[in-house]
């Protein structure tokens, strides 16, 4: 907000400011002089405000203090005293001693006779002209005055939770001060660091370029005339690639920057209004705000930037032999410049954790922004299961339950799959049954026969929850996905092995393990075998497949699990990496594991860490904050 308290338009001290969608204010009349069919247009920000009409826009919450004495008064139409009343009828300002007069006189004594909105006047109710608000209506999200809110009144707002307005002020700007805004400063923080980063590319990319000039200038050295040429071609190429990087980064830039400046007015607009505003004032415009706030929150995340960059090489094609002999054909034919686009690295990986656990184990997200573990051990020919409380750092904080189930030989262990509900249900899948454990119940249950029935499992690779609470299973031994009730009655099962002699369907599902599951209750299948991702719709049935076998980008070599956030993240076991698609699956990023040594099973991904598990421990990365929005 600009400190002058200055209209943008007319460069002068408002007189009756309104508050667009964005924040930023500008006169009443020069709002009307720029309003189009499609709404205002923000000189500012060129952010557009609704069809609204300039009068029915919010006042500016700080109009009482910018309203000086250079500002503009409209005087009564009578005794050129300040107006505080308006006749609809006649279109005439008047004073208060002069509108009296007015309604007693027999031809005016009918006419409709508003509060002036022309003129600068403290907070009064609307219906009760005289009466000061000093409630806020907690339904309506207004202020109103007390008749209002009166039952012997019969106020509009009778039946409606209304508190003092001093109280609301004072509950909006602690909301204002212990969460909107050190949100928003959490995005600044992340788009600051993103930042830092871009530039610390840019400096390589451009410390690269150099480098590979500088190799071409030594090798052309040699062919001096006829070279001279072709040296300045490649240069070109090399500056025009760098150039190409450059944009690319400066791009992304550009779009942290916007971002930022977006929430940093709102974050400055904030503050002021809770420093400068007395006491009821801030309410005024309490709704734009929370409605401006829950916008940026949704969509000024960290914005999904990948930038995309060309690796630039230096391949010599040109031989000492024969230099003399021809020299006109090496110089037509003197090295090139190879460019590969190259996808970005959505992360680095930072350690495997310390703390060992038993094998064979899996993990899940848990509560409080943890992992839950579990392992399992065989001993004296029984299959002992732990489940685990653990950091993201791999710290033990809890031990949350145990069990144990026969086992005849360590070559009997059966892994147990883990999942959670991101409440308080945990479930545990071991061979065919499936074991639900409660925070609120200390006693866990258990559902699943072994066979090959509807209903009834044989080995389950992965557990994923619905939006209904409803418990997803997959079998890699019967290869389909069985969907449970909370209380282990079956509700439907999709998928089928491959047809013996036939070519398998859309819908069949080979060694299937990861489940995911979207806001839209569409199931996303890890299909193992199949080299693929299967997708099907709430009631089971097959809507896409995305990949195929192969190491390209886009491409699957037995992927082992799936996670969705903002994007669907793939464990491309076979390639050893993690896979980034977006909405329209596009390949936006890869997470290079190559340095696991045993084959990785589960992914999970909590906030900026991604968590990868093989048969022994779990290994850390962190993603780079400019990977994709993870929320705030």
């Amino acid at each position: 907000m600009e400190t002058d308290n200055k209209c943008a338009i007319c460069l002068d001290t408002p007189l009756i400011p309104r508050l667009l969608d964005c924040l930023h204010f500008y006169c009443q009349c020069c709002i009307e002089s720029v309003q189009t069919v499609d709404g205002i247009v923000c000189i500012q920000c060129k952010e557009i405000t609704g069809s609204s009409t300039a009068s029915q826009l919010p006042s500016h919450p700080l109009y009482f203090h910018s309203a000086n004495s250079t500002a503009k008064e409209v005087l009564c139409t009578i005794c050129e005293e300040t107006a505080t009343k308006f006749c609809v009828d006649c279109d005439d300002e008047y004073c208060n001693n002069c509108c009296a007069m007015h309604q007693k006189m027999k031809v005016s004594k009918d006419h409709v006779i508003r509060v002036s909105s022309r003129t600068p006047r403290l907070l009064s109710c609307e219906v009760h002209l005289t009466k000061a608000l000093d409630f806020y209506c907690m339904d309506c999200e207004k202020l109103v005055c007390e008749i209002c809110t009166s039952s012997a009144y019969a106020g509009i707002h009778s039946s409606h939770k209304a508190i003092p307005s001093k109280e609301a002020t004072t509950m909006f700007d602690t909301a204002l001060q212990s969460e909107y805004i050190p949100k928003l400063d959490n995005i600044l923080g992340t788009i600051e660091r993103a930042t830092k980063e871009l530039k610390e590319l840019e400096h390589r990319e451009v410390n690269h370029g150099k480098d590979i000039k500088q190799q071409i200038h030594l090798k052309m050295q040699h062919l001096i005339s006829l070279l001279q040429n072709r040296e300045k071609s490649l240069c070109e190429e090399v500056d025009n690639a760098v150039s190409d990087n450059i944009s690319s980064i400066n791009k992304n830039m550009q779009m942290l920057r916007s971002c930022s400046e977006k929430l940093e007015t709102f974050s400055s607009i904030c503050q002021e209004f809770r420093t400068t505003c007395k006491e009821n004032l801030l309410l005024q415009v309490k709704p734009l705000i929370e409605k401006r706030c829950e916008m940026l929150l949704n969509t000024s995340q960290v914005p999904a930037i990948s930038p995309c960059l060309h690796t630039i090489t230096w391949s010599d094609k040109s031989s000492d032999n024969g230099v003399e002999e021809n020299i006109e054909e090496i110089a037509n034919t003197f090295g090139s410049i190879v460019i590969d686009k190259k996808l970005a690295s959505f992360g680095k990986y930072i350690q495997a954790w310390e703390t060992k656990f038993e094998s064979p184990l899996s993990i899940c997200e848990s509560s409080d922004s943890c992992i839950a573990i579990v392992d399992s051990t065989c001993e004296a020919q029984k299959q002992k299961i732990r489940l685990k409380q653990v950091t993201v750092e791999g710290q033990m904080t809890q031990n949350i339950w145990a069990c144990s189930r026969a086992c005849r030989s360590s070559s009997n262990v059966v892994k147990p799959i883990v999942s959670f509900d991101g409440k308080k249900t945990t479930v545990i899948g071991i061979g065919h049954e499936v074991i639900v454990i409660s925070a609120d119940n200390p006693k866990t249950y258990k559902f699943g026969k072994q066979g090959n029935y509807p209903g009834q499992l044989q080995e389950i690779s992965s557990i994923a929850f619905s939006s209904a609470g409803n418990i997803l299973v997959s079998d890699q031994c019967l290869n389909r996905i069985s969907m449970f009730s909370g209380t282990g009655e079956l509700i439907l099962c999709f998928g089928t092995s491959h047809p013996k002699g036939k070519a398998p369907g859309e819908h069949c599902l080979n060694r299937p393990h990861g489940l995911a599951i979207d806001s839209h209750d569409q199931v996303y299948v890890a299909d193992t075998g199949n080299n693929r991702i299967a997708v099907f719709d709430h009631q089971g049935c097959y809507v896409k497949s995305i990949g195929s076998i192969g190491s390209k980008i886009g491409q699957f070599n037995e992927p082992m699990d799936v996670c969705l956030t903002d994007v669907l993240a793939v464990l491309d076991t076979g390639n050893r990496r993690v896979q980034f698609l977006n909405q329209d699956n596009n390949v936006i990023g890869m997470l290079d594991i190559g340095m696991i040594g045993m084959s990785p099973s589960r992914l999970v991904i909590s906030s900026e860490n991604v968590l990868v598990s093989d048969s022994q421990t779990v290994h850390r990365f962190v993603l780079s904050p400019y990977t994709f929005s993870r929320g705030a």
